[in-house]
């Protein structure tokens, strides 16, 4: 059998349609079972019409597809209704995906402990978490059981359109502490009502100041290996800042860095010598893209970051 057979589960047209794709796929996989052994990349998808969602099972048949195709290296979910279950690979069957490298999902209400699940797969080295439940409670014995997890995990992108607590970050990145790349918004609590997100074009507010320091102890873990770092922000509002700087200069591996002024430069302070910015640098930069914020005038900073360095405005 030559090449490698993609199946795509798409909840997207009416219920018996489905139904019927679904019987069909599974009289494939009975009469051709090597299908499944040879399946690389599975896409398991949902819609939003609520007539054909409601008690059809879709979570079930997408376990079903994920033990009938133990060798898939690649694993998309697309998760947008709200009739189903969030759908995550369950327990008993991560051991079973034991050559699942690549994870991306788009559920927007897998929670933490999702992730640490995912987190658990034997061989998983990247990690795309489009969406997340900002409102989530973290449960202590979620870390615990996920302890010693995540050891080929090097890429790692966090909800990209939405803030996540400190608490939330520093326990993730706790078990995943040999990754090289990481892409996350500046973590913070989001206020209650805007982390709901009932209008879409609702300005979001964060609780605290921004906090570099604090940013810096949540990716601590990872002085050692990281060397991509990508730090941005969903259009939020700060209350303020606290003063400090994000400190980066033992990160001796990192190479690239993506990140926000007021990350590096208190906003509307007038600022000492130009040495003062590069001691917060890691020593084998390469690259950094500083963007401006809302926060503050950062001028000087545009005007006096030496030259060889990229900067984005």
């Amino acid at each position: 059998m030559q090449g490698s057979p993609i199946v795509g589960f798409h909840q997207t047209g009416q219920r018996l349609r489905i139904l019927e794709r679904y019987e069909k796929l599974m009289k494939i996989f009975e009469y051709q079972p090597e299908l499944g052994n040879y399946t690389q990349v599975l896409v398991l998808g949902w819609g939003t019409n609520p007539v054909w969602l409601a008690n059809n099972g879709a979570n079930e048949r997408a376990t079903t597809f994920l033990r009938l195709t133990p060798n898939i290296r690649s694993l998309e979910i697309r998760n947008f209704s709200h009739q189903s279950e969030p759908f995550t690979p369950p327990p008993h069957l991560l051991h079973h995906l034991h050559l699942l490298q690549h994870v991306t999902t788009s559920d927007p209400r897998t929670k933490v402990h999702d992730v640490l699940q995912m987190m658990q797969l034997p061989d998983l080295q990247h990690l795309i978490i489009r969406f997340m439940d900002v409102r989530a409670r973290l449960i202590a014995q979620n870390i615990t059981s996920a302890v010693d997890t995540a050891k080929h995990l090097n890429h790692l992108v966090l909800a990209p359109r939405t803030h996540l607590n400190f608490l939330a970050v520093t326990s993730l990145l706790s078990i995943a502490s040999r990754l090289e790349s990481l892409s996350l918004n500046l973590p913070g609590l989001l206020y209650e009502n805007a982390a709901l997100g009932a209008q879409r074009q609702r300005i979001l507010e964060m609780v605290d100041d921004m906090s570099p320091a604090s940013i810096r102890q949540c990716i601590q873990p990872l002085r050692e290996t990281l060397v991509e770092l990508n730090l941005a922000d969903a259009g939020v509002q700060w209350p303020g800042h606290d003063g400090t700087r994000l400190n980066l200069r033992d990160f001796e591996c990192m190479k690239r860095l993506s990140v926000r002024a007021a990350c590096l430069l208190v906003p509307n302070r007038a600022w000492g010598a130009r040495d003062g910015l590069f001691k917060l640098l890691p020593k084998n930069i390469e690259e950094i893209n500083v963007s401006s914020t809302p926060m503050g005038s950062h001028d000087a900073f545009f005007h006096h970051l030496c030259k060889g360095l990229t900067i984005c405005r």
